[in-house]
């Protein structure tokens, strides 16, 4: 199985970091819930189900940006979009202005 690392950045607003392998890919059973805290495909005691959960979090709540997944049976992408330094600060300022 090989991975694929990508960085890019979208029309100057948004970064984003894409990591893709050629494997069997996730179900459809299993992917609607791999953010879900504590869900997992392993066996009980060899795996929390936090990995995933704890990702998604720290990337749209504290960070305001999306994990997308797309998977096949020829594969699965991940990609994290992040807003810019300059537009999470609007949004900071906004929220402050609001306050």
């Amino acid at each position: 199985m090989s991975r694929v690392v990508q960085i890019g950045v979208i029309e100057r607003l948004n970064a984003f970091i894409e990591i893709s392998d050629n494997g069997v890919g996730i179900s459809e059973r299993n992917i609607k819930d791999i953010f879900s805290p504590f869900y997992t495909t392993k066996p009980v005691g060899q795996g929390t189900g936090l990995g995933l959960f704890i990702c998604y979090r720290i990337v749209t709540e504290e960070l305001s940006g999306a994990i997308d997944v797309r998977s096949s049976n020829e594969g699965t992408i991940f990609r994290i979009t992040l807003p810019s330094a300059a537009k999470r600060e609007d949004s900071t300022d906004n929220l402050l202005l609001q306050a």
